[in-house]
C-alpha cells in the first residue's frame, strides 16, 4: 500500500477473509491484479476450491499459474438444468426458480393477471421439478399441457396465460439461450464447487443474451451453492472451505434491485448470510 510518498507491508490472514471482502477504486487502480495476484499466492498457501465469475476474460491467464483451474464458458463447454433440484426439496427449488425469473423482470408485475400467472408457473415448476423424468424443457412444455386439461374450466383464461408464460421463457427453451441451460454439461453442478473454477459469463453475450440472462445465470448457479452451504451449515465448523469471487460486482447487485423488487440476489444472500458455512 502506499500513502503519500511511503510504502506500508499489508498482510492478509485467511481468517480476515471470513469477515468477506470488498475491493472498490477507480478505474485503472488495481483492482483486478490485486485479485489475480491474492489467487495466485493464497493457492501456493492452502489447496481450498475457489469460484470466480468475470466477464473480460482478465483472468484466463491464471490456468497456466494454477494447478488443475477449470475455464468454463456457459453454452459452450458448460451448463446447467435449471429443473434439477440436486438433492434440495423439488418444492422449494420451484419457488427459487420463479423468484429468479421475477428479480431478473423476465415476469412483469404490471400483467394483469400477475398473481394468476404465479400460481401456474410455480405449479408447473413444481410437478417439473419432481418427475426426474419431465426435468427438461420438453418436460416443462408437456407439464403445460397436462396442466391445461385437468385445469381448463377451473382457472380463467388459463390457456392465454400459459401462452404468455411461454412467450416470456422461450429465450431459454427454445431461442438463444437454451444452450446455456442443456442437460447435458461437462461438469455437473454437484461438482462445481469442489474445484478451482472461472465462469467467463460474456459467452452469454456472444450466444446473444443480454446482462438479465447473465444475471439469471448467475443466481442459478449460486442457488446450488447456497444449497450447498445450508445442507453443510455450521455443524463442525473448521474455517473457509471455499471461496466465491464477483468480479464487476456492481453488475449482479446494483443498488436499484432492491428500489426495484423486494427480492435479492444470491450474491448479497450468501455475503450476508453464509459466513458461517465455511464460505468467503
Amino acid at each position: 500500500l502506499r500513502g503519500a510518498s511511503k510504502k506500508y507491508n499489508f498482510s492478509l490472514s485467511i481468517n480476515d477473509l471470513e469477515k468477506h471482502m470488498f475491493i472498490c477504486g477507480s478505474t485503472g487502480t488495481g483492482k483486478s491484479n490485486f485479485i489475480q495476484n491474492f489467487l495466485i499466492n493464497f493457492s501456493k498457501l492452502y489447496n481450498k476450491p475457489f469460484f470466480l465469475v468475470e466477464f473480460k476474460g482478465e483472468y484466463h491467464f491464471l490456468q497456466d499459474k494454477l494447478k488443475d483451474l477449470l475455464i468454463l464458458w456457459p453454452g459452450e463447454n458448460f451448463s446447467i438444468n435449471i429443473f434439477d433440484p440436486v438433492g434440495a426439496n423439488p418444492k422449494i427449488h420451484a419457488e427459487r426458480i420463479f423468484d429468479i425469473l421475477k428479480s431478473g423482470q423476465f415476469l412483469d408485475d404490471s400483467a394483469e393477471y400477475s398473481p394468476q400467472m404465479e400460481k401456474v408457473l410455480i405449479d408447473i415448476l413444481t410437478e417439473v421439478c419432481e418427475n426426474k423424468n419431465r426435468q427438461s424443457w420438453d418436460g416443462f412444455k408437456d407439464c403445460c399441457e397436462i396442466y391445461l386439461d385437468n385445469n381448463r374450466n377451473k382457472i380463467p383464461m388459463l390457456k392465454q396465460t400459459l401462452i404468455s408464460l411461454k412467450n416470456r421463457i422461450r429465450r431459454f427453451s427454445i431461442g438463444p439461450m437454451k444452450a446455456i441451460f442443456d442437460t447435458n454439461t461437462t461438469l455437473s453442478v454437484s461438482n462445481l464447487f469442489n474445484q478451482k473454477v472461472i465462469l467467463d459469463l460474456s459467452s452469454i453475450i456472444r450466444l446473444g443474451g443480454e446482462k438479465k440472462d447473465a444475471l439469471f445465470f448467475l443466481n442459478m448457479v449460486l442457488k446450488y451453492l447456497w444449497d450447498r452451504n445450508l445442507t453443510r451449515g455450521a455443524i463442525n465448523y473448521d474455517g473457509i472451505n471455499h471461496i466465491t469471487i464477483i468480479e464487476d460486482a456492481q453488475y449482479f447487485a446494483p443498488q436499484d434491485m432492491s428500489k426495484k423488487s423486494k427480492l435479492t440476489s444470491y450474491l448479497e444472500d450468501i455475503a450476508l448470510l453464509q459466513r458461517g458455512t465455511g464460505e468467503c
